[in-house]
């Protein structure tokens, strides 16, 4: 709910697209292109104007037929990266 917030404050005009959905049991798989204008601080980085268009997937699950729990992933990198955040890599070694 933390990140909704967060995400909501810094990209106002926040839109999600479900580009696919598959249902397999109990399950609901969803692929889903996010876009927005950053116009608010997000993870550090102050508002810059850029938009971004990352792809996040999803998995839901169903009981009784209400929504019960969910597991997503988005892409933070390439989003920090499309608004102008300066990333430093790690090293591996």
């Amino acid at each position: 709910k933390a990140f909704i917030k967060a995400a909501r404050t810094a990209f106002p005009d926040l839109t999600l697209t479900i580009e696919e959905s598959l249902a397999v049991g109990d399950k609901v798989l969803s692929r889903i292109l996010a876009r927005g204008t950053h116009t608010g601080p997000f993870m550090g980085v102050a508002p810059t104007g850029k938009t971004f268009s990352v792809a996040r997937f999803d998995v839901f699950r169903l009981a009784n037929g209400r929504f019960v729990e969910h597991w997503g992933v988005i892409d933070r990198l390439s989003l920090l990266q499309q608004i102008g955040a300066k990333v430093i890599s790690g090293s591996t070694a």
